[in-house]
C-alpha cells in the first residue's frame, strides 16, 4: 500500500490542484465580484418561490450584501418576480421509445436605484433542464425534486451573473456616486 502521509507529497499535490484550478479560471465567488454599490440593498420578491428568495438571500449575504427591510434604507433594489416553471411534455404515441421532457424556470429581474432609476431594466430569465424516461418508465412523469434544486441553483447563477458583470457595473457607477467605502 502506498503512504500517502509524506508532507512533501501533501504539499505537492495541494500545490498541483492549485495550479490546475487557477489556470482553468476557477475563483471563489467574493465581495469584489460585485460593485460596492450594492453592498446594501433591498431585496424585492413578488410572485417568486420561497426557496429561491431564500436562496438568493443566501448567495448575497455571503457576498457581503447588507439586505435592509425597507427600500427607504437601501441605495438600490432588486426585484425579482414572476418565477414560473414550465414544462414541455411531448405527446407519446409509442411507449417503445425514450421520451424527453424539459422543464424550464424563468423569473424577471430589475435592479433601480432608491429613486426608480433603472440600472438593469426588466427582463426575462431563464433556465431549463431535460430529463429523459426510458420505455421502461410509463406514466406521467414525476418533476424530479433534484431537477427543481438544479433549476433553483441555476437561477440563482444567474442573477449572480446579472449582478456581478461588467455592463451592471458600468451603469451602477454612471447612476450612483462612488460608496463611502471606495472614497
Amino acid at each position: 500500500m502506498i503512504k500517502t502521509q509524506n508532507p512533501i507529497f501533501r504539499v505537492l499535490f495541494i500545490a498541483a490542484i492549485s495550479m490546475v484550478l487557477s489556470s482553468c479560471g476557477f475563483k471563489p465567488r467574493s465581495s469584489d465580484d460585485i460593485s460596492p454599490n450594492l453592498h446594501t440593498m433591498y431585496l424585492d420578491t413578488n410572485e417568486v418561490s420561497e426557496q429561491i428568495t431564500a436562496d438568493t438571500a443566501r448567495m448575497l449575504t455571503a457576498l457581503g450584501v447588507k439586505l435592509v427591510q425597507t427600500e427607504s434604507e437601501a441605495p438600490v433594489t432588486l426585484s425579482l418576480s414572476k418565477s414560473k416553471i414550465n414544462t414541455e411534455m411531448p405527446v407519446v404515441l409509442y411507449s417503445g421509445i425514450s421520451t424527453t421532457y424539459t422543464y424550464t424556470l424563468s423569473l424577471d429581474i430589475s435592479l433601480s436605484t432608491h429613486n426608480h432609476q433603472s440600472i438593469i431594466k426588466d427582463h426575462t430569465i431563464t433556465t431549463s433542464r431535460s430529463l429523459t424516461y426510458n420505455t421502461n418508465q410509463t406514466g406521467t412523469p414525476i418533476f424530479s425534486p433534484v431537477i427543481r434544486r438544479e433549476l433553483n441553483q441555476n437561477m440563482v447563477n444567474l442573477i449572480y451573473y446579472n449582478l456581478s458583470n461588467k455592463p451592471t457595473k458600468n451603469a451602477l457607477s454612471k447612476a450612483l456616486p462612488p460608496s463611502k467605502k471606495q472614497a
